[in-house]
C-alpha cells in the first residue's frame, strides 16, 4: 500500500493510508479535535486517544518532551540490536506510561513501547525507527515499523517536503462519512 502525511505546526496532521485489503483509512488532528475515517464511517476520538494524537501531531513534540509529558524519567540504559540506548519513560498526563530508547550516540529515537487502541481494544505496540535522514537540517526516520499482537505496519518513506502550502480544507473535521 501507500501512505502520505500532511503536518502543520504547531498541532495538525493528516495521514492516508490506501492498503489492500484494508482499503483507504485517514487518520487527522487539527488540534482541538481528532479523528479517524474508513470507506464507511467516521469515528471521533476522545479521552487517551485523543489526547495521545493531540501529543503526537505536536509538530515540536521532540523539543518540548518535558511539556508534552507530566513526568520524564531516565530509567537508565540498555541495548537494542548493536545499539546502546538510553531508555526514557515518559508519563502523561492522560494514559499509560511511554518508553523512548534514545541512541546512546545520535540521541535518535530508535524505539517506542506505548498503547494504542484498536477499535475496542487497547494494546501494546513497538514502534521502530530507522534510516534517518537529513532533510533541510532535520533528521527523519526514513523506515519505521509498527508492530502490535494484531497488526504489522511497515513504512518506507520516498519523500519529505518541508515548508510547502497545504490546502487549510485538509485538517478540517469530515460532515458525513467518506
Amino acid at each position: 500500500g501507500s501512505f502520505e502525511t500532511h503536518a502543520q505546526a504547531p498541532d495538525k496532521t493528516v495521514t492516508v493510508i490506501e492498503a489492500y485489503p484494508i482499503g483507504k483509512l485517514t487518520f487527522a488532528v487539527n488540534g482541538k479535535r481528532g479523528w479517524h475515517t474508513d470507506d464507511k464511517k467516521v469515528t471521533w476520538l476522545k479521552g487517551m486517544e485523543l489526547a495521545t494524537v493531540q501529543r503526537e501531531a505536536d509538530y515540536f513534540a521532540a523539543l518540548r518532551i518535558k511539556m508534552n509529558f507530566a513526568k520524564v524519567t531516565l530509567a537508565g540504559r540498555s541495548k537494542i540490536g548493536y545499539r546502546d540506548v538510553y531508555v526514557l519513560d515518559l508519563q502523561p498526563a492522560v494514559g499509560p506510561l511511554e518508553r523512548l530508547y534514545l541512541d546512546a550516540q545520535t540521541y535518535l529515537p530508535v524505539r517506542l513501547n506505548t498503547m494504542r487502541s484498536l477499535g475496542s481494544v487497547v494494546q501494546p505496540v513497538e514502534v521502530y525507527f530507522d534510516d534517518w535522514r537529513e532533510i533541510g537540517g532535520i533528521k527523519y526516520p526514513f523506515s519505521i515499523s509498527q508492530s502490535s499482537v494484531s497488526l504489522k505496519l511497515n513504512f518506507t518513506v520516498k519523500e519529505i517536503r518541508q515548508n510547502v502550502a497545504i490546502d487549510a480544507k485538509l485538517f478540517q473535521p469530515p460532515v458525513s462519512p467518506r
